[in-house]
């Protein structure tokens, strides 16, 4: 057969594909075995029924605008002008409420907006004046008189994110003709081809997994050069991801952190993902942070719940593809598989007139990561 060599920046490029080779979609065995998955796959599912069409693929993320206001400078109790950084268009009228606990609490009412970044405010209304340092937050709280027009757009653009599918492999198997003739005693090894397949489509789903988290956006591929998409690390360190990587041992402090910046936004995770090494720190946690599971393979119980200081509860999956001292605070709801339509699974036959069956398995899946920063990576933990 004529060899077919695209171009490599094509984002269109395939790979070449010899004669006598049959392909069979085994995608409906994904499915079912991802039922008995409890770690990371099962826990966040698959699209298998929103695949992509096309090796690159596109998302589309809207964004609100904040009603948050960090301060640039200290208030004392007197202070009437406010300086911010980043503008969330306050308007007269507008109350701005101070959100830090204990005493210092206040409500204030914007009387004039001198700039972008600073207005003018009545102390102590209908509360006392209370002290706010530098960096701290107030929170917008916005009303209109009545008769009030249309003001200045606040419409924000969508982000637009995009993803390339990477082709994963299983090992390939071949099986002589003597193996196949051999007669097994046990009947599960009898057919050799399909005993072998099994084992090589564990195997694919324990490379899927670990792409999924550690995989690295390259592209577009071709039949000269590979492609790959990117995973949750590469998403959340390089698209404005919560991080945490100081060296120590993992304690609720560190989940706390990563996690506030996400809840600032309005979301709450609830999914922490962790290797095997980090078990016993997590079972360590206060008694008042966890929920427990008895375990059914030894004595004792397991943490399947945490309860974070923002309130919102995250499911633990224990998953051994995670690399050791790392952690991943999801979302889960934002995490989506997708495979390439008609792509999810595939079973190659070959045929090259030799005396054996030649099998392989592929399947070529895209990620779609919504929303990186409400996201966090945890690193360098014991």
């Amino acid at each position: 057969m004529k060899k077919l060599a695209l171009a490599t920046a094509s984002p269109f490029s395939s790979f070449d594909q010899s004669a006598q080779v049959n392909v069979l979609d085994i995608s409906p065995f994904l499915s079912e075995a991802l039922i008995y998955d409890y770690h990371l796959l099962g826990a966040i599912g698959t699209s298998m029924d929103n695949p992509v069409n096309d090796i690159i693929h596109y998302w589309v993320e809207d964004t609100l605008n904040s009603d948050l206001l960090t301060l640039t400078i200290s208030l004392s109790t007197s202070d009437t002008s406010v300086t911010f950084t980043a503008s969330s268009a306050p308007h007269v009228g507008d109350y701005l409420i101070s959100t830090g606990g204990g005493t210092n609490q206040e409500v204030m009412q914007v009387t004039a907006v001198n700039s972008t970044t600073n207005v003018s405010v009545s102390r102590g209304f209908n509360s006392t004046a209370a002290s706010i340092a530098s960096a701290g937050t107030v929170a917008l709280m916005r009303f209109e008189q009545e008769g009030s027009d249309i003001g200045s757009d606040a419409s924000v653009n969508p982000t637009v994110r995009s993803n390339y599918t990477g082709i994963i492999p299983g090992r390939d198997l071949q099986i002589s003709g003597s193996q196949l003739a051999r007669q097994m005693s046990t009947s599960a090894m009898q057919d050799q081809v399909a005993h072998q397949l099994q084992n090589r489509l564990l195997e694919w789903k324990r490379n899927f997994t670990r792409a999924l988290l550690y995989s690295t956006l390259i592209g577009p591929g071709s039949d000269t050069s590979y492609r790959s998409f990117g995973g949750f690390r590469y998403w959340i360190r390089t698209a404005s991801g919560q991080t945490e990587s100081t060296a120590a041992a993992l304690t609720i402090a560190h989940l706390n952190t990563v996690n506030k910046s996400i809840v600032d936004q309005g979301v709450y995770p609830d999914l922490l993902v962790c290797g095997t090494d980090l078990v016993g720190s997590i079972n360590g946690f206060d008694s008042t942070n966890r929920r427990l599971l008895e375990s059914d393979n030894k004595v004792g119980y397991f943490v399947n719940v945490i309860t974070l200081g923002q309130g919102n509860d995250v499911k633990v999956v224990v998953d051994n593809r995670v690399n050791s001292g790392d952690a991943f605070l999801l979302t889960s709801d934002r995490i989506k598989p997708r495979p390439l339509n008609g792509r999810a699974l595939i079973t190659i036959a070959g045929q090259d007139w030799v005396d054996a069956k030649k099998r392989r398995i592929l399947g070529e899946w895209g990620l779609e990561f919504r929303q990186p920063s409400v996201h966090a990576y945890v690193s360098n933990k014991s």
